[in-house]
């Protein structure tokens, strides 16, 4: 149990550090358009994002009516945590399908 405990609280403490220096460089409160598209050039550098940890926080701590948006911050919380989960499997996957270097460097 101790050891489920700090796994669990490096986890929120990693969570929380990796938001600030989102909202830094570029989360916004509302982003209406994301910046990816099919129009060429696809990635579109001039619009802004949100990010999932901030959207949590937004709706958790800044909205009007708290227990109303419950609902959504615990959907976005899971979604945030099976994108993580999705991420983590496929380099995994990916990692298993590359060849080892026995002994190399």
């Amino acid at each position: 149990m101790p050891g489920v405990l700090t796994g669990a609280i490096l986890a929120m403490a990693r969570g929380a550090g990796e938001v600030a220096p989102l909202m830094l460089v570029g989360a916004v409160n509302l982003a209406p358009t994301l910046p990816v598209s099919a129009d060429a050039p696809f990635l579109h550098g001039d619009r802004t994002f949100m990010h999932l940890g901030f959207h949590i926080y937004n709706l958790g701590f800044q909205s009007p009516d708290a227990e109303a948006a419950r609902p959504l911050v615990w959907t976005t919380t899971l979604l945030l945590v099976a994108i993580v989960l999705g991420l983590n499997l496929f380099a995994m996957f990916i990692r298993a399908r590359l060849p080892s270097r026995a002994g190399g460097v």
